[in-house]
């Protein structure tokens, strides 16, 4: 269900992947509109999800910027960073696949550079640290709650998701 790569010298991966059971166009939906990050994504968007476009959002407390790198039938992928520490940047991608009626996101976060001491901590199966969400492991549990937050989203914007 999810990978990670922790080669320090390649910098680090997280992916995670979600199937709903929501048709592929509204999935895109949700991914490809700025305001709706805000229920799921982050605390807070102005993001305006079009190529070259971008903005800013609130991730838990934080402040981040965030430059539209692709919107298509696919997805979306975006470089984001903490506005105080723009060497923490990232590039996500937030991928729909298509399966019948029901849908999947796949999401992975690239990072350039990380901590090697967390990446080894974390590669070693060491949780510590996750509490502290710039870590590698802490950024892991942020795309679950993000990942909940979706899925949340989804069945309430799609009851009938809910009595199946």
């Amino acid at each position: 269900m999810d990978e990670s790569s922790d080669r320090p010298d390649d910098g680090f991966d997280v992916t995670r992947q979600v199937e709903l059971d929501l048709p592929a166009e509204e999935l895109l939906r949700l991914v490809a509109d700025g305001a709706s990050w805000g229920q799921w994504l982050a605390d807070e968007s102005e993001v305006d999800v079009v190529p070259g476009g971008g903005g800013r959002l609130v991730d838990d407390g934080e402040e981040r910027e965030v430059r539209i790198e692709r919107v298509d039938a696919d997805g979306v992928a975006f470089v984001w960073w903490p506005t105080a520490e723009p060497a923490r940047r990232s590039v996500v991608e937030l991928v729909v696949d298509r399966h019948g009626r029901r849908s999947a996101l796949r999401i992975r976060e690239r990072f350039d550079r990380v901590d090697a001491s967390a990446v080894a901590r974390a590669s070693a199966g060491d949780r510590s640290g996750s509490d502290d969400l710039r870590t590698p492991a802490g950024n892991a549990i942020r795309w679950e709650v993000r990942i909940a937050l979706l899925w949340v989203r989804a069945m309430l914007g799609h009851p009938t998701s809910v009595a199946r």
